[in-house]
């Protein structure tokens, strides 16, 4: 009897051991476009200053971790509603926020700031009476223009994501935006069609962060405690380095070497090809100043057309939803 017992122990240990992994797994979320903090690279990884932070204080604590980027907004209402455990996405520590999150030491100061298109240039607040201001949703940058708003006569759109709020400034649909400095100064050395004009207003310092008295507050310890080694020991300033740096450098192109004798012409199937590319991936696809399509991508595939000489047609979406058609179609051929 006791050896049925100790072998019917021994089949359970591991289903017990498995769920207790499963329950280490500590699930953080974050922004989903917030260069140069976290963004999706070329290689369709996400990378930055938030991810290297996170990953270094994963490795320094033994942390077993799952990121996820579903936006600012989304990443902060699902810690609060315990989907999932840490938010790691350039939060601002306020004391509006220290009311519903436990926070950890800050990593990064910043400021926030006005930004415009290139030919639309705005240098002070009483230029923005009557026009429309840009924002995304829950950040603290909303919060300073809505302290503002009344005394200079703007109104306010919030949005879910950087790309759609940048987007609508190039169409027009807003006259300008506020958001982090760095991220402006990020997407303007990348060619996106962008412009400070005015100094930047300083909202705080960036923090980590989980559900106020949940089981996790423990990781804001072991988050303080690592982020104290990492300022010590430099590798922080070298995330930091690096993440601000690259946006002076990562626009550079670097030159290809054709496989093919110069002038060989390919035989085109069609006549006319439709291409699909993504909506807002500076500097390879974004909207310029004229609300037209350009970038990396689009001058290589048009440059392509005309030596093959054959027409193309192209059409603009977010990446995820061609991915989306692309799989839908391959299913139903």
């Amino acid at each position: 009897m006791k050896k049925k017992i100790l072998a019917f122990l021994l089949f359970l240990f591991p289903l017990f051991s498995l769920g207790y992994a499963n329950a280490d797994t500590i699930k953080i979320v974050s922004d989903t476009a917030y260069a140069p903090f976290e963004f999706k690279d070329t290689d369709q990884t996400y990378k930055g200053i938030d991810v290297d932070i996170i990953n270094k204080v994963a490795e320094i604590k033994g942390w077993n971790i799952q990121m996820s980027y579903p936006g600012f907004d989304a990443a902060v209402n699902a810690v609060q509603a315990g989907q999932a455990d840490a938010i790691m996405a350039g939060m601002t520590k306020t004391k509006e926020r220290e009311n519903v999150f436990t926070m950890s030491d800050t990593y990064y100061d910043t400021k926030v700031v006005i930004a415009t298109t290139k030919s639309n240039k705005i240098t002070k607040y009483e230029e923005l009476s009557g026009k429309t201001v840009g924002v995304k949703n829950g950040t603290a940058a909303q919060r300073f223009l809505e302290s503002i708003k009344d005394k200079y006569g703007f109104t306010i759109k919030t949005f879910d994501t950087g790309d759609l709020m940048n987007n609508s400034l190039s169409t027009g649909a807003v006259n300008a935006i506020m958001d982090d400095k760095p991220v402006i100064e990020y997407a303007i050395n990348q060619g996106q069609d962008l412009s400070i004009n005015m100094d930047g207003e300083a909202v705080g310092s960036f923090a980590f962060g989980v559900k106020k008295g949940s089981k996790y507050e423990y990781l804001v310890t072991e988050f303080n405690e690592a982020l104290a080694q990492m300022k010590k020991d430099g590798s922080l300033d070298q995330i930091i380095n690096k993440g601000t740096n690259s946006s002076k450098t990562s626009s550079q192109v670097t030159s290809l070497t054709s496989t093919t004798s110069a002038g060989q012409k390919a035989t085109p199937v069609k006549s006319k090809y439709v291409i699909a590319s993504d909506s807002s991936f500076a500097p390879f696809v974004f909207q310029n100043s004229s609300n037209q399509y350009t970038g990396i991508d689009m001058d290589l595939i048009k440059a392509i057309a005309e030596d093959q000489a054959f027409e193309i047609e192209i059409i603009t979406q977010d990446l995820t939803l061609l991915l989306t058609q692309f799989n839908l179609v391959k299913l139903m051929v």
